[in-house]
């Protein structure tokens, strides 16, 4: 198509695109008006992209000669996610329960345990590990003198670190953060629970509004297909070839990922035997769905767990999660995820400040899935203007961009 032809404001085919481009700008607006309650919908779309291939695989099966309907898909596909969540809390949730309990027994426990003495041995412990594999570490503990007594020769140059005055100024942060905040917090139980309840509203409602999604999902493409101008479908279908090849990896495949997470993190504290097993697993497996930070994050607690058990299980505990995080980058990542799904990390850690600053722990969520929307479209945006400039013959394709020809 020329760019005479695009640009001729008489043709009928500008005219109808200058009046869907209204119509496009029109639903741009609305979202944004309606953006402090539209949350559900994303949440549900997105839900509702995870099963679509399930839904199409399920209507490829026939009975009495009849492919099952989209609606009795989606009927068994909710009766197996509440079979998973009826297993999870039979053979899970226990565990986790147990857990739970155990930890908040055992913090209450070394909380009232921590004294100097404790806190002596501990650091002897460490610097004696630190010894042991002559490691340029040494701590700086107190005798009944307040002398520390002489130690034996090592090598190299030593970083000293003060325990005792750190723990003590950490402790009292800490009981006087809890004695200002101990109001506050009995006062919230309330809000806990209403918090609560809307959070199971929520889920209920995005399990609808998927469920809906997922029955007319024919009928929402033929309807934004619609308002695309006839000679602009096969452009426009091209595009949506690409977001969701960019999409089913940014999605599918990082949910997928933080499942294979969990379940080898879970493997690794087990055969380890470091306590919390199932509670870390989880928040590795959540964690992960934020990248670069999440996996930061979820390390931090699993490494200070096994540290209280010894130095060596903390080493242990970081270099299988640094194993863990190897797999995925150099074979989880290109197989499951795919090459065409990959962000530049710096455009990743763009959308997870900006989705945090405007939208907290679920903008951050939501930022990589929706900056890879914003990416695929400025890919077909900068592939159509190449092409109405006679710069190449078709749209980029896997979203490349080629080499400019110097002038």
């Amino acid at each position: 198509m020329s760019q005479q032809k695009f640009f001729d404001f008489s043709s009928p085919l500008f005219r109808q695109r200058a009046q869907l481009l209204i119509l496009w700008v029109a639903i741009a607006i609305g979202l944004i008006l309606v953006r402090s309650v539209i949350l559900p919908f994303v949440l549900a779309t997105l839900l509702a992209y995870v099963f679509h291939p399930v839904v199409g695989f399920l209507g490829k099966i026939k009975v009495k000669s009849k492919p099952l309907s989209r609606a009795i898909s989606v009927i068994i596909i909710y009766l197996l996610f509440i079979g998973v969540i009826i297993l999870i809390c039979a053979f899970f949730l226990p565990q986790f329960y147990v857990e739970m309990v155990r930890l908040v027994r055992d913090a209450t426990t070394f909380i009232n345990s921590i004294d100097q003495n404790t806190i002596i041995t501990f650091g002897q412990k460490v610097e004696d590990f630190f010894r042991a594999y002559d490691l340029p570490l040494e701590i700086v503990l107190p005798t009944q003198d307040n002398i520390r007594p002489q130690a034996a020769p090592h090598k190299g140059h030593w970083i000293s670190i003060d325990l005792l005055d750190i723990s003590q100024n950490l402790l009292n942060d800490t009981l006087i953060y809890l004695k200002s905040e101990a109001k506050n917090i009995i006062a919230s139980a309330q809000t806990i629970f209403i918090q609560f309840l809307s959070a199971l509203f929520m889920i209920l409602l995005v399990l609808m509004i998927t469920g809906f999604l997922l029955v007319d999902v024919e009928r929402i493409k033929n309807f934004f297909f619609s308002l695309v101008p006839a000679p602009d479908r096969q452009a426009f279908s091209d595009f949506l070839v690409r977001l969701d090849r960019r999409l089913s990896g940014v999605v599918r495949g990082q949910l997928t990922i933080c499942v294979v997470n969990a379940i080898l993190t879970l493997i690794g504290l087990l055969i380890f035997q470091i306590k919390f097993a199932f509670i870390l697993a989880t928040l590795a497996g959540i964690f992960s769905l934020v990248p670069i930070f999440g996996s930061i994050i979820s390390t931090i607690p699993i490494v200070l767990v096994a540290l209280t058990i010894s130095p060596l299980k903390g080493l242990i505990a970081l270099a299988w999660i640094a194993a863990i995080h190897i797999l995925e980058a150099n074979f989880l990542n290109p197989k499951i995820m795919g090459d065409s799904a990959q962000i530049h990390p710096v455009l990743i850690l763009l959308a997870l400040l900006f989705g945090e600053r405007f939208y907290g722990i679920v903008g951050a969520l939501l930022a990589v899935p929706i900056m890879s929307v914003i990416i695929t479209i400025f890919a077909s945006i900068l592939g159509k203007a190449r092409l109405l400039n006679g710069g190449v013959a078709n749209p980029v394709e896997n979203d490349t961009i080629p080499p400019t020809k110097e002038v």
